[in-house]
């Protein structure tokens, strides 16, 4: 296809612009076509290649949670803030960033109890360890995510 994509912009095109314009214009056109075949390789249209950009180019820390504490989304801005790029952690119980004072308080079966309970927890302040060791003060919002059927299917955490 691409022969033929350059051959018709040529016949086209060639008396108003130089070959090498025919050639930019190709290169932007054939790299267009690359991105849509991609996205849609991948089951995503515009919409959701828009939002799932904001999830992951996020300034804030955005955690996806399978089965309540299995990392299945670490956006940027996770791992801007604790260190951890996503292949370190995706699979992963989230457990390993709790600090152990937090821990033995029992704090990750707090939060999963109380978002089953509400619905949701907002603002609850707390800290967290970085990949460095660095104990963070943060503040998580954290809610259940559910299919078509009304079945949660994950939970997500904002930080």
């Amino acid at each position: 296809y691409k022969a033929m994509l350059f051959e018709g912009l040529k016949r086209q095109f060639a008396s108003k612009l130089s070959d090498e314009e025919i050639s930019s214009i190709f290169k932007s056109v054939e790299m267009y076509i690359s991105e849509m075949v991609k996205m849609m390789r991948q089951g995503k249209s515009a919409h959701e290649k828009f939002f799932s950009d904001i999830i992951l180019k996020s300034l804030d820390a955005i955690i996806g949670f399978r089965n309540e504490s299995e990392i299945f989304i670490w956006n940027e801005g996770a791992e801007r803030l604790f260190g951890y790029k996503k292949d370190e952690v995706i699979g992963k119980d989230f457990e390993f960033l709790i600090p152990e004072s937090l821990k033995k308080k029992g704090e990750q079966n707090f939060i999963i109890e109380k978002v089953k309970e509400v619905g949701f927890i907002s603002d609850h302040k707390t800290q967290r360890i970085t990949k460095s060791g660095e104990l963070k003060e943060v503040s998580i919002s954290r809610f259940p995510i559910f299919d078509e059927n009304h079945v949660c299917i994950g939970n997500v955490g904002i930080i």
